[in-house]
């Protein structure tokens, strides 16, 4: 019976604290907000990163409404922890730029820890949980580029992967396959801080399609998160990204268009470099 109250006492404080957000807005949404204050994460597919993988790259954010650009430096590091089923992965903009600074600055640092639950095998999906942290390291909040305030996001994704191979279809035989097919969703948790006595909390969702064969990697989501404020915190995007890979490096390019709350076209050129250190470390 204790437990039945206490859920019930629970659930009518946040019913009346999201009730109470909604009539009461802070306005730290993204809407609001420079391209890179609080983007929509990247999905995950279900999976962990097997090598060391790098990213360097440059972006591109123009403004629907204001008609100006913002730029930024990107960097990302995935780094499996002695085994490929866990991840350590760090990305921020390293360097942003935006005519209201007279000076590049720096943006937040993001960490997550991946850890596959689940490894796929042949009609079983694989199953990835996500724990992410984001900083408040970036700066200039003064005129809306970062928030300068700390959030949090826990996500859980499945995908399942076909191959073919001449014409036919496989469900394990990932080494000899020429083209492999993967569908994939991801649902989850997203929080950031508001105010010093409040924060908003969202539903964060999306579903990807990838294709991938030796020379040419193709990616399609659709992602966004719903924040309980409804006043610009609910912002829904479509990306795309299209990748070469060359042996360990892959030039790639990536667009996003906001299709809620996220009022920017982005246009990304990067590069990646996968080194294999788990095989490095188990020859040490």
């Amino acid at each position: 019976m204790k437990k039945y109250l206490i859920g019930l006492l629970v659930g009518l404080f946040s019913t009346t604290f999201a009730l109470y957000s909604r009539e009461n807005p802070t306005g730290f949404a993204p809407l609001f907000f420079g391209p890179n204050a609080l983007q929509i994460p990247d999905l995950l597919d279900g999976r962990t990163k097997s090598h060391l993988e790098a990213h360097v790259a440059g972006d591109a954010f123009y403004h629907y409404n204001n008609k100006d650009w913002t730029s930024d430096i990107f960097l990302q590091l995935h780094i499996p922890l002695f085994t490929e089923r866990v991840n350590l992965t760090l990305w921020m903009p390293a360097l942003e730029w935006h005519k209201s600074v007279p000076e590049p600055y720096a943006g937040d640092v993001y960490i997550s820890t991946d850890m596959m639950v689940v490894k796929e095998f042949r009609f079983c999906p694989s199953f990835t949980l996500r724990s992410m942290l984001k900083t408040a390291s970036g700066e200039h909040t003064d005129v809306k580029r970062f928030y300068d305030s700390p959030g949090y996001c826990f996500d859980l994704s499945t995908g399942k992967s076909f191959y073919f191979n001449k014409g036919y279809l496989h469900y394990e035989d990932r080494q000899n396959a020429n083209v492999e097919l993967r569908l994939s969703g991801t649902i989850g948790f997203l929080c950031w801080q508001t105010t010093e006595a409040a924060q908003n909390d969202a539903v964060y969702y999306g579903l990807q399609i990838s294709l991938y064969s030796k020379h040419l990697q193709l990616t399609q989501n659709w992602s966004g998160y719903y924040g309980w404020e409804d006043y610009g915190d609910q912002p829904m995007a479509i990306k795309t990204k299209i990748g070469f890979p060359i042996k360990a490096f892959q030039p790639y390019f990536y667009y996003q268009y906001g299709l809620k709350d996220y009022p920017f076209h982005q246009f990304r050129v990067g590069l990646s470099y996968q080194w294999d250190i788990l095989k490095k470390v188990n020859k040490g």
